[in-house]
């Protein structure tokens, strides 16, 4: 049992072993080395040293016209995809969006829009809808940003982005911009 009275003797032996483990340790960290990959070996078979080894394939060079020759060309052919139209419940969120617009409030036009983007975001309809919304609206520069996300998703429709980039030629006549909507016009009648 342990008093209160009763000290504790440190053991001279204890001390001395712990000591000789930590410098023996030290030592041992000290000459540890990691283990190395052996040095290759020349096949016997080869008579010269320098086909030993394999041969670097030779680097191919990068293409040789001058960038001002590459500038407008592009990298890959464009992909043609089919153009998506808006669910049924898009459709009816776009009717009433339509109805709504048509009475004057543009701002719940917006917000039921937004509504058909979210149920159909690939569908160009709801595009080219909330460009002409804004467009009531004065916001030109909107609207013409949404038209022309309606042209990039119009796909192999050719109807569907003439409307659109009619759509687009008046929004350019609204904003004071007649050489981009001269553009809109020609790729129109193009189709």
């Amino acid at each position: 049992m342990i008093t209160k009275n009763m000290k504790l003797v440190p053991n001279p032996l204890v001390s001395r072993n712990c000591l000789a483990l930590a410098v023996l340790l030290l030592i041992h960290g000290c000459t540890y080395s990691p283990i190395q990959e052996p040095a290759r070996k020349p096949d016997p078979r080869v008579t010269d040293p320098s086909d030993a080894y394999p041969k670097e394939q030779p680097v191919e060079q990068p293409d040789t016209k001058t960038p001002t020759q590459r500038i407008g060309q592009p990298v890959t052919k464009p992909v043609e995809i089919d153009r998506e139209r808006p669910s049924a419940a898009a459709l009816q969120v776009l009717a009433q969006a339509e109805a709504t617009a048509r009475s004057g409030n543009y701002d719940q036009a917006l917000l039921l829009l937004d509504r058909a983007q979210r149920i159909s975001p690939q569908a160009g309809e709801v595009y080219l809808q909330m460009a002409r919304v804004q467009y009531d609206q004065g916001s030109y520069n909107r609207a013409e940003q949404l038209c022309l996300k309606a042209i990039a998703l119009s796909g192999k429709d050719p109807r569907f982005k003439k409307q659109s980039l009619q759509t687009l030629a008046i929004v350019r006549d609204a904003k004071g911009d007649s050489a981009g909507a001269d553009a809109a016009r020609k790729q129109a009648a193009s189709l």
